[in-house]
């Protein structure tokens, strides 16, 4: 059995992801020379370049992430299903803000992010100590292979 996560990436993403390259890299330059080098140890650059490269263009991007690793039913607890919805509806907000206005513990929430993201159920951006959500999840379902 796996899970099937599917995302959009929207116009809307352009600004977020504009706002997060200027403020981690500063110039433009860095990003792209980042995402450009065929030796990048950065890979989640170059994932989110493409990602902001895409959108900028015009295009829609649907992603569909294929979760085998049986721990991630475990994951999906009540409180992170009502995160990610709260987090499609309010975007881009920092994780911060959103435990303030979900009434929950800061820590808890920053938690179920990470949780989340490191199945790839949710796109993080970091910009310093401000965490926020990429794209949008549209549905998430069990697949028997």
């Amino acid at each position: 059995m796996r899970l099937v996560v599917k995302k959009v990436y929207e116009r809307t993403d352009v600004e977020l992801l504009q706002r997060y390259f200027r403020k981690v890299y500063g110039r433009w330059e860095k990003v792209r020379s980042i995402a450009k080098t065929q030796k990048c140890t950065r890979p989640e650059v170059v994932d989110v370049y493409m990602i902001w490269d895409a959108l900028r263009r015009g295009a829609s991007i649907r992603e569909e992430v294929y979760v085998h690793d049986p721990r991630v039913f475990n994951a999906l607890t009540r409180r992170r299903i009502e995160l990610i919805e709260f987090l499609n509806r309010n975007r881009p907000i920092s994780l911060k803000n959103a435990a303030e206005k979900m009434g929950r513990d800061y820590k808890n929430v920053y938690d179920d992010f990470r949780s989340l993201s490191e199945f790839q159920i949710v796109t993080p951006l970091k910009a310093g100590n401000r965490v926020t959500m990429v794209g949008r999840v549209v549905n998430i379902s069990a697949d028997l292979e």
